[in-house]
């Protein structure tokens, strides 16, 4: 791994806003999505749970997007920076705007599949220090550039899928 975290397999840190997951609000076409591109974090592939801890990411390209496919942004962001005491840190307030940034949390990790498409880790866990993903895709979604965005409608669905098992207060953390 180079020093600004790109290998020739993607991984991402996905943010936006909780609604997209516990769908308390329909999706908007100007709905916020923040990509951060991180090394990949799977033990093997395709892995069943991932752990992030922020301060081990480095520096990291990071993309503001809309879920129409406008590019709103892009900054790099020490990983230790994302998210001091647990909410959006300095760099992300910059990018995405003061009014923006207290609705981001990691939604989900998503990495790149060998064969195309991705893999999609719902996010069951957060804290300052770092966030746990539990895999939610069966099969790998969506191909193209991460950018482009077509694995998004395919990983919230399978978000909805399990939301008996991840939209609880404790997102039965640990049964998982």
């Amino acid at each position: 791994m180079n020093g600004d975290n790109k290998t020739e397999r993607g991984a991402w840190v996905v943010l936006g806003g909780i609604h997209l997951l516990n769908q308390t609000t329909p999706q908007r076409p100007d709905e916020l999505i923040v990509l951060v591109r991180v090394a990949p974090q799977e033990i093997c592939l395709p892995s069943t749970t991932v752990v992030i801890r922020w301060d081990t990411l480095g520096m990291c390209p990071v993309e503001a997007l809309s879920t129409s496919g406008t590019r709103l942004g892009s900054a790099r962001v020490d990983g230790g920076a994302l998210f001091p005491d647990a909410i959006a840190g300095a760099a992300l307030r910059e990018l995405v705007g003061a009014s923006a940034a207290p609705g981001l949390v990691p939604l989900c990790y998503l990495s790149e599949h060998p064969g195309g498409g991705y893999h999609a880790y719902a996010q069951i866990r957060y804290h300052p220090e770092d966030a746990c993903f539990v895999r939610t895709t069966r099969q790998p979604v969506g191909h193209g550039p991460a950018e482009a965005l077509r694995w998004l409608d395919q990983v919230l669905s399978a978000h909805a899928e399990s939301s008996m098992a991840l939209n609880n207060h404790l997102r039965y953390f640990r049964t998982h």
